[in-house]
């Protein structure tokens, strides 16, 4: 009986042991079923996260592009950079030459007229690659003809330029106002009789116009002009006046004889004054040139023009200020 006990002993441990393994199964499949469901989460964690991050990747694309939209419909955007960058290219490519901003200052420019300066360039170049390069700045209105003020004065400059044959002129460029803003009717017709009065008079004492553009955009005209150096009958006076009666019969026969040619060419100046006069020469020989014919009233009977002009004082007529050195 005394070996029994082991025996019995041994065989209770023998009959335990699969419970034991069967409790360690268990156990272990418990584990691995929560480790599944925790990769599940995570994974449905992760799958949301991506779908919240492609929307809102989504929504700052098309916030993006909202915003160069906008910015393109403002300034012309990127197409009108490229645009620009190209045109320099083409111009340099053909033996042009783009002036740059810091050219353009030490030219007489100032930095806030830049702006028109590119779109003058931009204009004439389009037309013809190369053909103007902009010069000495001779004028500008600038400070007057802010469209933001009210004024109702067309920003106007005058310029000297270089062509592609090496010929020097003026160029008297005028701009309806900021870029996109386009011209009136009249501000339209006016400029149009202005550069149809200067090309029927051929004078000596009347200052030339040889060219005459309006640009695609309808916002911008320029006039290529006879390069006039000298200075204004108003500032001679200033500093010489009394003049002598021999300088000032000879300074007024030639300004009678510009008179004579306008009004055989149907036409009335209409804003003869010293601004819109310039002396070129020295005292024994001076030389006389009209210029500025922004009031001029065209007498043919029949002309369109005749019945658009009021015949009022040029005072009462908005006209771009008064033509500078180069008309």
């Amino acid at each position: 009986m005394r070996g029994a006990a082991p025996a019995a002993r041994y065989l209770a441990q023998e009959d335990s042991a699969p419970s034991d393994e069967s409790g360690d199964g268990g156990s272990d499949v418990a584990l691995l079923g929560g480790a599944a469901a925790a990769a599940v989460v995570v994974g449905i964690v992760l799958v949301r996260l991506a779908i919240v991050w492609y929307r809102r990747h989504l929504q700052l694309k098309h916030a993006d592009e909202e915003k160069a939209a906008a910015k393109d419909q403002v300034s012309g955007g990127s197409s009108r950079r490229l645009q620009k960058s190209s045109l320099v290219q083409q111009v340099r490519a053909q033996g042009g030459k783009w002036v740059s901003e810091d050219e353009l200052v030490d030219l007489g420019w100032q930095r806030h007229e830049v702006p028109e300066a590119n779109r003058l360039q931009e204009a004439l170049h389009q037309k013809e690659l190369g053909e103007w390069r902009l010069g000495t700045l001779l004028y500008s209105n600038k400070s007057l003809a802010d469209a933001t003020t009210g004024t109702g004065i067309l920003p106007t400059y005058v310029l000297k330029a270089k062509s592609k044959y090496k010929n020097m002129m003026a160029i008297k460029a005028v701009f309806a106002g900021r870029e996109g803003v386009k011209f009136t009717r009249h501000d339209r017709m006016r400029l149009q009789r202005e550069a149809t009065a200067m090309q029927r008079v051929h004078h000596t004492n009347v200052a030339r116009c040889t060219d005459f553009h309006i640009d695609p955009s309808d916002s911008l005209v320029w006039f290529v002009l006879e390069l006039v150096d000298g200075r204004t009958l108003a500032e001679v006076i200033a500093e010489s006046a009394p003049l002598t009666e021999v300088y000032a019969s000879r300074l007024a026969i030639q300004i009678l004889n510009g008179l004579q040619a306008i009004h055989d060419a149907k036409l009335i100046h209409r804003d003869i004054k010293p601004a819109n006069i310039f002396v070129l020469g020295d005292v024994a020989a001076p030389s006389v040139k009209i210029i500025d014919f922004g009031v001029v009233a065209h007498l043919d009977v029949n002309s369109s023009f005749r019945k658009s002009v009021s015949l009022r004082s040029p005072s009462s007529t908005c006209s771009p200020a008064p033509a500078a050195p180069a008309l």
